[in-house]
């Protein structure tokens, strides 16, 4: 079998390259480095992948040179410059949205776009999303907020799976690539002029990612998945385990072992779920804006999580690492830049950024008026279960890593209560660009906001390391599709989403498990692609 496998890897090699040399497809350069990438390793992606990225891309960004070793050696503020050693990441996705006029609707069905028609309920939103407001113009992808003369409605689609019709005075664009294109650690990247100005509040545009296994605003799907990234039986996985005043649900795919007593029974084999292993729909915030009255605007940088920890503990103590003999787990480099980056100062009901729905691992990057008339850069470093890194304009301003999740204990109202180690994410995580308004979030003027505006979207890119290529929403070893599929229900209040289903339908049969990684999956893709 070894050297069947063997000889496949030589045969999809040959292929890829007999087909480039006879002229029978020809792809950009960044698109023929992916497949390059990916043939030898027999990765976790289709061919069909290398189509989401843009051949309009320009050769010069093929590659993204990121330091990828742990903080004490990407350190920028101990180290000068040139000391720092930098690796290569490929291009494994992108847009440059350099067609004008492009819908994006569900219907539309684009390629690597789903333009959303909801009302977002979890935040009390002032507006409605709807497709409409999404568009792309003069090289961009333009996000559109507008006041109305008369209100419009969306559905919100509650957790119990009733739908609310709601009406609102305002309409704004919600855009995701949900159950199209998902990854698995990587640099994922923006290029955006920020709508508004620094000094009247109101907008807030955000750019962020999930877990495939929960849509954005569709609170069934989320309900029990988010923000959960959690591998441990018990220890606040469930309401009988969790502190005191939680309010997250319990988590739907736990790490216990499958009781079919249990009136929350799950049958994983159907769905293709390991046992013993947990799922969840983890969120990190590339970035969120808000506008803070007489002191300008502010780019919160966040890990949502699950469960909560203890009151009257903390990931931000560094005396608490210092104590435990390990690594700092959050760093502030971004705080001797222009961005002034520090740990988020909110407090929520715990004395800790967050609330009874979700932790809120946070920092704050203060920005200035440049980011409103002139386009910036806004990414993440993601090394599934070790850290995230956040960037503006290539500085890198912070990071979280797994020492800030580890294992917390404390007596609170009389209770014992240990929450145990809960993870950087690891599952395929899509992206999520919305331009909302919400009291929750910060000040609305809405009498001095303009109206309409836009958030303005030069490019979006996703980068990962050559030996590490996984993309897809469902890879082998985290399976999404057969879930979504038998409750769809959950992910879609209309017929006309089911189109983001790609015909995948409710097997019963579905089988337990799937090889993380075979090369002779990548000859059958090989041979589909190109030949039928």
């Amino acid at each position: 079998m070894r050297g069947l496998q063997s000889a496949a890897v030589v045969m999809a090699v040959a292929m890829v390259i007999f087909m480039t040399s006879t002229g029978v497809r020809a792809y950009s350069a960044c698109q023929q480095q992916f497949l390059n990438a990916l043939v030898p390793n027999g990765r976790n992606a289709s061919y069909s992948m290398v189509e989401l990225i843009d051949p309009d891309t320009p050769d010069a960004d093929c590659v993204k040179k990121l330091c990828i070793g742990d903080y004490a050696t990407c350190d920028p503020v101990a180290k000068e410059a040139d000391e720092i050693p930098y690796s290569d990441l490929i291009l494994v996705f992108s847009d440059e949205f350099n067609q004008d006029g492009r819908s994006m609707g569900a219907t539309a069905n684009d390629s690597r776009w789903t333009a959303e028609d909801i009302y977002y309920f979890p935040t009390q939103d002032i507006e409605v999303y709807k497709p409409e407001q999404v568009t792309t113009k003069n090289g961009s992808m333009q996000l559109t907020i507008e006041r109305l003369r008369k209100p419009e409605r969306a559905v919100s689609l509650q957790p119990d799976g009733t739908k609310w019709d709601v009406p609102k005075n305002f309409k704004s664009g919600m855009v995701n690539t949900w159950n199209k294109f998902c990854f698995t650690g990587g640099y994922m990247e923006m290029s955006v002029q920020l709508p508004g100005s620094d000094d009247v509040p109101g907008f807030w545009p955000a750019f962020w990612a999930m877990g495939n296994l929960g849509r954005a605003g569709y609170m069934p799907s989320t309900g029990g998945f988010w923000p959960y990234s959690y591998n441990i039986c018990g220890k606040g996985s469930n309401s009988t385990s969790s502190i005191p005043g939680s309010k997250v649900p319990d988590q739907v795919i736990t790490a216990c072992p499958s009781d079919p007593e249990s009136p929350n029974f799950v049958n994983r084999t159907l769905y293709g779920f390991e046992e013993e292993k947990a799922r969840n729909a983890p969120e990190f915030d590339v970035f969120e804006i808000v506008t803070v009255r007489g002191k300008g605007s502010e780019s919160s940088q966040t890990l949502q999580m699950a469960p909560l920890i203890p009151q009257g503990t903390t990931w931000a103590n560094l005396e608490m690492y210092q104590q435990m003999g390990i690594p700092d787990g959050v760093s502030y480099p971004g705080g001797i830049s222009f961005l002034r980056t520090e740990g988020n100062q909110w407090s929520g009901r715990w004395g800790r950024p967050g609330n009874e729905y979700q932790d809120s691992l946070s920092a704050i990057s203060h920005l200035n008026e440049t980011f409103y008339n002139s386009h910036h850069t806004f990414g993440v470093d993601w090394d599934p279960g070790n850290y995230l890194r956040w960037y503006v304009d290539g500085l890198f301003a912070y990071e979280i890593n797994s020492n800030a999740l580890k294992e917390m204990e404390a007596v609170v109202e009389g209770k014992s209560v240990t929450i145990g180690e809960r993870m950087i994410p690891i599952e395929p995580m899509y992206m999520i660009m919305n331009l909302g308004m919400s009291r929750d979030f910060g000040e609305v003027d809405i009498e001095n906001l303009q109206f309409p505006s836009v958030m303005d979207i030069e490019n979006a890119r996703v980068y990962q390391r050559p030996d590490k290529v996984n993309v897809g929403c469902d890879p082998p070893d985290m399976p999404t599709s057969q879930w979504i599929a038998c409750n769809k229900e959950k992910y879609m209040w209309n017929k006309d989403d089911e189109i983001l289903l790609h015909g995948v339908t409710c097997a019963s049969w579905a089988s337990p498990a799937r090889p993380a990684s075979l090369p002779l999956f990548v000859i059958a893709a090989l041979c589909r692609y190109f030949f039928f």
